[in-house]
């Protein structure tokens, strides 16, 4: 009962709640005052365990120190205490970052790396053009390091030939001179490079664009061979195309594909940036691929050495004077008068198509080796010009040799044996040794043989539009003593039995209906075009 009361009685509740907060009161107040210091570095080390790893670390040494300042300043929350501390990274935090260093500086000295002596650091190569790391770019590397191997040793091998004398033209027009890597993977700096498209020379010219900036590319020369020619006009083009893009990536896609098509797609995806352009499929894969190419070509280029060519016969540079020779005068002799090989004057002067100065030219101005102006000055007299302009077009001589023939002839100079027959009055193909004959070298336009010409090729003409048409005035044509008529062949009529009656040829009805062939089996009320001799005819229906 009693303790039913206390139970159900607020101020026995409240009295039992009193007595137990004065004694919560008072341990809490001995246990404060009785605090050992002797624990206080046991604590603080405690917290220095808890700190995350970024935090200070207490030294032995300084314990006691930290200790003192403990006592004499109050304690202060948890909170604060993260405030104030001032935190240094750790042994394994620097190590962390060093490690991330590490593989940063590792990752770039993949590409360009520093020297492998300890502390001595070797200076990158410098480009003037964009230099972007990507898989496509990582690709053509591997591409030129395995499949394509020779054929860039090749490349590198012709480079310093033409680079030194490339550099120069892209810096006298204000270009980055890194841009010569363009024609090394457009032509491996071959100036007789000739593609599909009709582009031709190192730089890779078609010939409209060429005439655009003033190149002449005619029957007689190609200067989108001339590398020096050709390098300026490509300098000029580039500025161009650099002026419009503003980007040397965009100008560089541009040559490839041309800048309408280039500025339809910046208009079409509506981006300026390269990489963004070349993940859809408007461009071509070639010129998506263009840039990249061109990168890898300019990081093998600057150190062989790291990637893998090693020992490749560099070419010396050309070297080479110019001087000044008529026109219409073929290498040969001008080797002749610089005592020097014909081979050599083609390498200097690959824009020469027929190996001959142009004859439409009063002076050419022609490149020679260094060193041999003086005796081509002294041997001017020896040379004259071979081919001349006459009536009949630009023409040379040839003196006629044992074992001659037309057809030879023709193939060695290019001409059509007509126009070897025509000019020379010759009706058959008999030539005798010693005997001049000229050669139509730019081609025979003389009014007579070219009004023959267009007659010969009308008459074929008409004849071909007759033999396809199928109308019946067809059937009364009479030429020469024969007239086409019409047969309708009957039951067991064939070819030969038709031809055999008429006193005509197979081959001529079959030439007659172009759906014959000598096998082809004939049936009942079929129609035959022939043309049968008026004699036969006649007795036939006689």
């Amino acid at each position: 009962m009693h303790l039913k009361g206390i139970r159900t009685n607020p101020f026995y509740f409240l009295l039992c709640l009193s007595f137990l907060s004065i004694g919560f009161w008072g341990c809490a107040s001995t246990q404060h005052q009785t605090a050992p210091s002797a624990k206080l570095p046991a604590t603080i080390s405690h917290q220095a365990a808890n700190t995350p790893a970024r935090e200070a670390q207490v030294s032995p040494g300084n314990q006691a120190t930290e200790a003192g300042e403990a006592l004499e300043k109050p304690m202060l929350p948890t909170k604060e205490k993260e405030r104030i501390t001032v935190t240094l990274p750790s042994k394994q935090t620097m190590g962390n970052e060093g490690s991330q260093t590490a593989s940063k500086a590792k990752q770039w000295k993949k590409y360009c790396p520093e020297s492998k002596k300890k502390g001595v650091r070797q200076e990158k190569p410098l480009f003037d053009i964009p230099i972007v790391m990507n898989p496509l770019v990582e690709n053509f590397i591997h591409y030129y390091q395995t499949t394509g191997r020779k054929q860039f040793s090749i490349w590198l091998a012709r480079s310093e030939r033409y680079v030194p004398m490339m550099r120069k033209v892209l810096k006298a027009h204000g270009l980055p001179t890194d841009l010569v890597y363009l024609a090394m993977i457009e032509s491996g700096f071959n100036p007789r490079a000739y593609s599909d498209r009709h582009a031709s020379g190192p730089w890779q010219f078609i010939p409209g664009t060429g005439r655009k900036y003033g190149l002449r590319v005619n029957y007689w020369i190609d200067e989108r061979r001339d590398p020096e020619k050709s390098t300026v006009a490509a300098a000029r083009y580039l500025k161009d195309l650099y002026d419009q893009f503003d980007s040397w990536h965009l100008a560089a896609a541009a040559y490839n594909c041309g800048e309408g098509k280039l500025s339809r797609a910046i208009k079409r995806y509506k981006t300026e940036d390269y990489w963004q352009l070349i993940r859809h499929h408007y461009l071509k894969r070639e010129t998506r691929m263009y840039v990249p190419q061109m990168i890898a070509a300019a990081l093998i280029a600057k150190e062989p050495e790291k990637y893998g060519f090693t020992n490749i016969q560099y070419q010396d540079p050309l070297k080479f004077e110019k001087a000044v020779v008529p026109g219409g005068v073929p290498l040969r002799e001008i080797a002749r008068a610089c005592h020097c090989r014909e081979q050599t004057l083609r390498t200097l002067n690959p824009e020469l198509i027929r190996l001959c100065t142009p004859p439409y030219l009063k002076h050419f101005v022609i490149k020679i080796p260094e060193g041999t102006k003086q005796i081509l000055a002294m041997n001017m007299h020896m040379l004259c010009p071979i081919v001349k302009a006459t009536p009949n077009g630009w023409v040379r001589t040839h003196v006629v040799r044992r074992g001659d023939t037309l057809y030879e002839l023709s193939l060695k100079y290019h001409v059509r044996v007509s126009g070897l027959r025509y000019l020379n009055h010759i009706r058959g193909n008999l030539l005798h040794i010693g005997q001049r004959l000229l050669i139509p070298v730019g081609g025979v336009h003389h009014r007579t043989y070219a009004k023959k010409h267009r007659k010969r090729v009308r008459e074929a003409k008409l004849q071909r539009k007759r033999s396809r048409s199928g109308n019946s005035h067809a059937s009364h044509h009479v030429k020469r003593g024969y007239r086409e008529i019409v047969y309708v062949v009957r039951k067991g009529d064939n070819l030969w039995s038709i031809a055999r009656s008429f006193n005509i040829h197979v081959q001529d009805i079959c030439r007659l209906n172009p759906h014959l062939t000598r096998s082809t089996l004939l049936r009942p009320k079929d129609r035959l075009k022939l043309r049968v001799p008026l004699a036969r005819l006649s007795r036939l229906t006689s």
